[in-house]
């Protein structure tokens, strides 16, 4: 059984990744955190194949399973991690499990007990300010209630819909609230600042990625080099 599932969607940056998540991936072994780890990889900015290894280098003893599709859709990965993580392992995720979304360029500069986090009794746990409200996917721990009722159950109902993944759950639970105003109101959360740091702009600057297009309805992203 699973202490901790992790879902992550990247495109083709290893060293990023390296920078990023191999703190994070080393405090999962040394903190013998039961973890299965999800990642999605988009064919998008450089070599698949690459980055793949890459990730089972970072990832080393920790359980996972890498995907490489053919084709970049963000919406797909992110549908695709949440119905794999509900189909394929939440039936091995402890009844006191997280789920955990933590996206290719969030660095990981803090460590922290994760077995304590894991051991609390929070539905939500947010590594980032507080705006559960509008719903994102910066870094978070769910609990295995809230990922189902919250996560999972819109992604259901979307019916495969491509849309922004993000948007997607902000228009579902803004909905929610119009028909309850007490929707979210019973969540118990907490939020960490500085645990993790957004540096994928600043990446994109460093290595002259000029633009970054993410079609309104989430179906593709595309990344262009400057000249």
């Amino acid at each position: 059984m699973y202490d901790l599932i992790i879902l992550t969607t990247a495109i083709c940056r290893p060293e990023l990744h390296s920078e990023c998540l191999r703190s994070f991936s080393d405090d999962l072994k040394n903190q013998k955190i039961h973890a299965h780890w999800l990642v999605n990889i988009d064919p998008a900015l450089g070599d698949q194949k690459n980055t793949f290894n890459n990730f089972v280098d970072i990832i080393g003893s920790t359980s996972n399973t890498i995907s490489t599709p053919e084709q970049p859709c963000f919406f797909t990965a992110a549908n695709k991690l949440i119905k794999e993580c509900y189909t394929n392992y939440f039936k091995l995720l402890n009844d006191s499990g997280y789920v955990m979304w933590l996206e290719d360029d969030k660095n990981h500069e803090i460590s922290f007990n994760i077995q304590e986090l894991i051991s609390s009794n929070y539905d939500y746990i947010g590594f980032h300010p507080n705006h559960l409200f509008e719903f994102s996917f910066h870094p978070s721990m769910w609990s295995k209630k809230f990922f189902l009722n919250h996560v999972y159950q819109p992604y259901l109902e979307n019916n495969d819909a491509k849309k922004d993944p993000e948007q997607l759950l902000i228009d579902y639970h803004c909905n929610k609230r119009e028909e309850s105003k007490d929707h979210f109101q019973d969540v118990n959360r907490i939020h960490f600042n500085g645990v993790f740091n957004h540096v994928g702009r600043e990446w994109n600057d460093q290595n002259n990625v000029k633009k970054w297009n993410k079609n309104i309805n989430g179906s593709s992203v595309s990344y262009e080099k400057g000249t």
